[in-house]
């Protein structure tokens, strides 16, 4: 790839913009190279500045009981854990029917 690819790739990763596939391919790329993982290190210090605009929004007040129920709910063994661990094995299934 060349460096203006990196620079893309790199910016948009630190961007959020990539979906979750990109975005694993880009973590995974930047441990193997270093060029690529430069340039993810100078988008992230651009943009970090504009971090300090954005006001300080603190989280919904139910959040937390939110929280809290759904780890009572994983805790006792009920309905979460088939919302845990059936998506990454749907996943896998259309996987290999892709391959």
């Amino acid at each position: 790839m060349s460096d203006g690819v990196f620079e893309d790739q790199a910016g948009l990763f630190v961007l959020g913009a990539l979906n979750a596939e990109e975005m694993r391919a880009v973590r995974l790329a930047a441990g193997r190279d270093a060029v690529l993982a430069a340039e993810i290190a100078a988008w992230e210090r651009r943009l970090s500045p504009l971090a300090r605009l954005l006001p300080v929004t603190p989280p919904p007040a139910t959040l937390w009981p939110q929280l809290e129920a759904r780890v009572s709910r994983i805790a006792g063994g009920t309905e979460a854990e088939a919302e845990l661990y059936q998506v990454p094995v749907q996943r896998s299934r259309a996987r290999s029917r892709r391959a």
